[in-house]
Parts: C-alpha cells; sequence; structure tokens
C-alpha cells in the first residue's frame, strides 16, 4: 500500500480514514524502535474495535410515553367510530409534543409510537376467474347512529359476483335468515 493516500487505503479496506490513519501512526512509531527485540504490537495485527453507545433513552421519559399512548388511545377510539381520517399521524404527535414544551426528535416518537402499535397488514392474493362464474359472500357486523343512539345490527350479507362492482347488500339481525 506504499504511495497510496489515506483515503484510497479506506477506500480499498472500507474502513473510515480515522482508522487508516492511526494504524499508519502505529506503525511509523513502531519502525521508529528497534523492532528486531521487540514483538508486534497485538493493537497493529487485531481488527478495529468500535465502542457501542450502550444507554438507556434520555428523553422517552414515562410523561411522554403516556401522552403518546393516550394519542394511540385516542387514535383507536376514532378508527371505531369511524373517524379513520381525523386521526393523529405520528408527525402530528411530534408537533404537539414540541408545543407542549418537550425536546424530542420525530425519529423517537416514531420508533415508539411503532413498537406501541403492532401493525399488522392485511394480505391480498390476487387471481383471476372467468366473469360470472364464481361468487363471494361475507357476513360482518354494522354500527349505526340514528337519532344519537348508537345500535350495533349484527349481521350485514355482502354478495356480489367477482368480476363487477356490483354488490347487492341486504341487512339481518341474525345469521340464521333464510331465504
Amino acid at each position: 500500500m506504499e504511495g497510496k493516500s489515506q483515503r484510497s487505503i479506506a477506500k480499498l479496506t472500507k474502513k473510515s480514514r480515522n482508522t487508516v490513519g492511526k494504524y499508519i501512526r502505529e506503525f511509523e512509531k513502531s519502525k521508529e524502535d528497534d523492532v528486531r527485540e521487540l514483538p508486534i504490537p497485538e493493537s497493529i495485527i487485531k481488527p478495529p474495535m468500535y465502542k457501542k453507545r450502550i444507554g438507556k433513552k434520555k428523553v422517552l421519559t414515562e410523561p411522554i410515553k403516556n401522552i403518546l399512548r393516550q394519542y394511540i388511545k385516542d387514535n383507536e377510539w376514532k378508527r371505531n367510530h369511524y373517524m379513520k381520517k381525523q386521526q393523529m399521524k405520528i408527525i402530528d404527535m411530534h408537533e404537539k409534543l414540541l408545543d407542549a414544551g418537550y425536546s424530542i426528535s420525530y425519529t423517537t416518537v416514531r420508533n415508539f409510537i411503532n413498537q406501541e402499535v403492532s401493525k399488522t397488514k392485511e394480505v391480498y392474493i390476487r387471481r383471476y376467474c372467468e366473469p360470472a362464474h364464481e361468487v363471494e359472500f361475507d357476513w360482518g357486523e354494522v354500527k349505526l347512529e340514528i337519532n344519537s343512539k348508537q345500535s350495533l345490527i349484527r349481521s350485514l350479507f355482502l354478495l356480489y359476483l367477482i368480476v363487477t362492482t356490483d354488490s347487492p347488500e341486504s341487512i339481518h339481525r341474525s345469521h340464521r335468515f333464510v331465504c
């Protein structure tokens, strides 16, 4: 590697320029000593060791965690009451914390929210079928609010042809409905 710059050596070895410079300085220093009688220094032979940062999260305190958990509960309530578009996004939660005087990064908030809310996404499998050869149906629950009174209709029967988007629906109070 003689004749090459520290930068090119760092690129070739995929090490930091600081690390390469440290090794070169140690090598130059060891050349000054009488190397015939000295053992090879351990630090030149072994690969570089980096200190891992192990520390607790100082900014993410219990009060902040409780506030974020409350935001998550509020979002869940809004989802259950058909206010999905009124939910707070993670950036909104972060901005509210900043407005309240907390000094916390967006990444910390995002990581905590994602850890608290284990997101499981639905899996969709695409398939092809001939038009009008298959029919799908499903049962579901419907929540209606009529005159400020919330009622739960237990069953919604949905039947539709696979290829069309038409879906004749009928609401029944029980699965035992007989046609």
